[in-house]
């Protein structure tokens, strides 16, 4: 046992030499005569010893009353949560940044050449609120905002449901320029504030209606200044608008959802109902430098709004003369993205009857499925299970079909999944043309199995990304394809 308590001795006065020099100190302290009967105590140093947090920045203050120290030298140990990776100090006032809200500790020795204190001193601080990023701050204010008006799923509706995978969209989501004959694209919204980082940012946002002046309003607005303009026949339509300057805020509530207020009447891009009108606020799903998606909620409906800097607007298509290049390679569903899959009523607006959310449709037998082309041939590969989706009403296989519910079917037996493929052009649009009765996975139609033709709606710069509408008659299907043999 005394060997036991001089080890831990030794060992405690070891900690005392390497503590300094561990954080950069610069002391030249002669630690030869070491004693460790002279370690010092703290004794009536509780008090000495304070925290303070600022809950507006999340930056907290560690201090030592310098008087008690004695020519000793304070000892901080922090855990985790700081914005620093530092988890010790020696000095005897310091601030730290914590992020994450909740509940936190620090210990507290004091230490000379003897050794460190045999007790501590812990205190326990709180932190109510998460820190907002100066990235997520830079990232809504550095550019002026636009519609995400290239990307599926940009604008739509949905339950009011937040753990919904396709929140905002589930009942409707609108395809890439889908609201181009409106008013809403040239749209723009600028957000300002001199604040770098807190708990609360606040600032001026500026909406601009375009060169056209108008704002996009829903059918059920009729309430002024927007009812005047409401050609009460059941569609959406353009209001009159002006120039506004308004306020907004973003915080984090004690749910950890970041939300995105504005001050009541402020003109966003679209007016969803006099909920939204009278009290902006949207729970913020993303917010990068390349966007921010987010949702407007009354209770009642979910209405995502998506914005985004001006460049990213920009078509994302490697031009058509070089698709016939371009479609080598294997693909499969890009399933994890919002609108990867819908229909329409026409290849212009494939989505603009429903979207497919992010793997919206898992289990169905579509997201294993892979197509390969070479220059000269095109492959199918149902994946492990030898499955394919079906679209009610589709007769592929006679004994699941019907006129109420979509199905899978297994691969028949003798199925041609290897074949040729072509790549015409007609109206100066460019179609990828595959013989009778040939597989393109997700099956929509006997019409598109027995003459599959889809327009190639784009591939992607990288070639990473393609986008096919199936030619049928009165609707249409989007395919949102990734390159997987890159």
């Amino acid at each position: 046992m005394k060997l036991e308590i001089m080890k831990k001795s030794y060992l405690n006065i070891l900690w005392a030499l390497v503590f300094p020099f561990m954080l950069g100190s610069c002391s030249e302290e002669d630690y030869s005569d070491a004693d460790i009967n002279n370690i010092s105590t703290l004794d009536g140093m509780e008090n000495a010893v304070s925290v303070s947090v600022d809950q507006a920045t999340n930056v907290v203050t560690f201090t030592v009353d310098e008087s008690t120290l004695k020519g000793n030298y304070p000892a901080w140990t922090f855990g985790t949560g700081a914005t620093d990776a530092a988890t010790s100090s020696t000095k005897s006032t310091l601030t730290k940044a914590y992020s994450k809200r909740g509940d936190y500790t620090v210990t507290f020795q004091l230490g000379n050449k003897n050794g460190l204190s045999k007790g501590v001193i812990t205190k326990t601080f709180h932190i109510e609120k998460n820190l907002i990023p100066s990235a997520i701050i830079s990232s809504l204010t550095k550019e002026t905002l636009y519609w995400n008006f290239m990307a599926n799923g940009h604008f739509g509706c949905g339950e009011s449901n937040p753990s919904l995978e396709n929140y905002g969209l589930d009942w409707w989501s609108c395809a890439a320029n889908g609201k181009g004959d409106t008013g809403m694209y040239d749209d723009t919204f600028t957000f300002k504030t001199e604040q770098t980082s807190g708990t609360l940012i606040e600032g001026t946002y500026e909406y601009n209606p375009g060169i056209d002046g108008l704002i996009y309003v829903n059918a059920g607005v009729t309430f002024e200044p927007f009812g005047a303009f409401n050609p009460n026949d059941g569609n959406d339509y353009d209001a009159k608008a002006s120039k506004q300057t308004s306020t907004w805020k973003l915080y984090y509530d004690d749910a950890d959802v970041l939300w995105l207020e504005f001050a009541p009447k402020t003109q966003v891009g679209f007016v969803a109902n006099e909920g939204v009108w009278n009290t902006p606020k949207f729970r913020v799903l993303e917010l990068t430098d390349k966007k921010i998606a987010m949702v407007a909620d009354n209770g009642s409906i979910a209405w995502k709004y998506v914005f985004c800097p001006k460049d990213q607007n920009e078509v994302d298509d490697i031009g058509a003369e070089k698709y016939a290049d371009a479609i080598v390679g294997s693909w499969m569903w890009n399933y994890t993205v919002d609108g990867h899959f819908g229909c329409g009523e026409t290849v212009d607006n494939p989505l603009g009857w429903w979207s497919c959310g992010s793997k919206g449709k898992d289990g169905f037998g579509m997201y294993d499925d892979k197509m390969t082309f070479t220059e000269d041939s095109y492959t199918f590969d149902p994946g492990e299970e030898g499955t394919i989706f079906c679209n009610k009403g589709c007769t592929y296989d006679p004994t699941l079909t019907n006129d109420k519910d979509d199905y899978v079917a297994k691969v028949k037996d003798g199925e041609v999944l290897k074949t040729t493929y072509q790549i015409v052009v007609e109206g100066g649009n460019h179609y990828l043309v595959l013989p009778a009765k040939t597989i393109f996975s997700y099956m929509p139609a006997d019409e598109v199995y027995d003459s599959p033709k889809f327009l190639i709606k784009r591939i992607s710069k990288d070639k990473s990304i393609m986008e096919l509408a199936s030619i049928q008659s009165g609707i249409s299907w989007l395919y949102q394809l990734k390159r997987t043999d890159k």
